[in-house]
């Protein structure tokens, strides 16, 4: 599993993360894909007074997008 994870982890890569994850969001929302619960930054909540530090410390994990399981993660990187 993990390095199947690694594989599509690499083809996400490679594609603007911005418009991805716009687009996944477009997904969920429409309903088209089950399974998508959002980003890190969508699923956590925290005070404003921390963005700065969190931000540093995760950096780009913010955007990272939780799945109900694998097989909706490869249902998403067919779509891309």
């Amino acid at each position: 599993v993990k390095s199947e994870f690694s594989k599509y982890q690499s083809v996400l890569a490679h594609v603007k993360s911005e418009n991805v994850i716009n687009f996944i969001r477009k997904l969920r929302d429409e309903g088209k894909v089950n399974g998508i619960y959002g980003t890190i930054e969508e699923l956590c909540s925290f005070d404003s007074k921390y963005a700065t530090a969190i931000e540093s410390a995760v950096g780009g994990r913010l955007n990272y997008v939780v799945v109900e399981n694998l097989d909706v993660a490869r249902e998403l990187v067919d779509i891309l």
